[in-house]
Formats: C-alpha cells, sequence, structure tokens
C-alpha cells in the first residue's frame, strides 16, 4: 500500500554542537522524512548557504572564523517544514561576522542574534549609543548574545554593537544598523 502525505519530521537530535579548528574540514548534516520527500536549506544565522536543495549536508573544506556559529537546517514539503538546529564552534578567539542591516516594524517584537563564532566565548554583550544594554525592561539580553527588543520603535532605529569576549580577553564587537519601519493604515 501507498503513503499519503506525511509532514516533514527530523531524524535525530534536533540540536548538535560541533567543534572544529580554523583550517580543518568539518561536515554539517540534516537528515528527515515526508511524503513527498522534503528539499533542505542550510541557515548561518539568519542567512541562506544553500537553497532549495535535496542535499541534506554542508562541507566546510577549511573552516574559517566566519563559518562558525548558529547552523539551522530547513527539511520542506507540501505537508509542512521541520527545523533542525546546531552550533559549529570554531575553536580560537571570537569572531563577529558582518550583519547586513536589520528591518523592525514599528510596534511589534524583534529578536537580534549576535553572530559570533570562537571556541571558548566567555561572554556575549550588547551596546546602543556607548549603553550597556539592557537599559529598560523592553531590551533583553541572553548569555547565548540573543538581544529582544519588545515593541520597538522609531526611537529604537540606529547603530547596535555586539561584543564577544574569548578566555584570554580577545575581543570582537561589529556594528549593526537597525532600521524601524512604520506600520501602515489605510485611512479612507
Amino acid at each position: 500500500p501507498t503513503e499519503g502525505p506525511q509532514a516533514v519530521r527530523i531524524l535525530g537530535e534536533r540540536e548538535t554542537s560541533l567543534r572544529v579548528r580554523a583550517g580543518e574540514e568539518t561536515y554539517l548534516s540534516c537528515h528527515a522524512e515526508g511524503n513527498p520527500p522534503p528539499s533542505f536549506s542550510f541557515l548561518v544565522g539568519q542567512y541562506v548557504t544553500i537553497h532549495d536543495n535535496v542535499i541534506s549536508h554542508v562541507n566546510i573544506t577549511q573552516a574559517q572564523d566566519e563559518d562558525g556559529g548558529l547552523y539551522a537546517c530547513q527539511a520542506r514539503n507540501a505537508m509542512g517544514i521541520a527545523l533542525h538546529t546546531g552550533r559549529q564552534g570554531r575553536t580560537g578567539p571570537p569572531f563577529v561576522r558582518p550583519v547586513p542591516p536589520i528591518k523592525g516594524v514599528a510596534g511589534k517584537n524583534l529578536q537580534i542574534q549576535c553572530p559570533v563564532s570562537g571556541y571558548p566565548i566567555e561572554n556575549i554583550s550588547w551596546e546602543r549609543g556607548g549603553s550597556l544594554l539592557p537599559v529598560t525592561r523592553m531590551q533583553r539580553v541572553y548569555p547565548n548574545g540573543t538581544l529582544i527588543l519588545e515593541h520597538i520603535q522609531k526611537t529604537d532605529e540606529g547603530i547596535l554593537t555586539c561584543h564577544a569576549k574569548g578566555r584570554q580577553e580577545q575581543i570582537s564587537s561589529r556594528d549593526i544598523h537597525l532600521r524601524v519601519v512604520g506600520s501602515f493604515r489605510v485611512i479612507y
């Protein structure tokens, strides 16, 4: 008997962690099943590395600073989407990857991940205008580098800086430009 349509299901652990030294080869894989068979996308932070491919792995032949950080494998078919997340930690000093400008919608919450690689990382912090965040209760900073801004407003627009500190006091920082766009209504 033939099986009917099935939503995508990730096989194995939902989260993984992998350490690799700079210059070494590493392999990230993702296994999922579903009917119809799923297609896969790999994401580093919020950026797609391979898009809509039936291949469920990524080879990194020589790990570089920018290869470390959060990875996600997204498996999808007509019945749904499943996500497998992991962290590929490059052994060495911290490195915060460049990030294109981020847009947020006024009145909505916004989550920003500091795209840091390196291992071990002692501390990840955020600042705006020279002030360490959080400054208000509408801002939350988590040890994994996640910054949450609640009910963002035009006044939240500007440059946010992510700092990552390694065990031997090495620091990497990166500015992230936040643009806040208004929510619009049609008035008759």
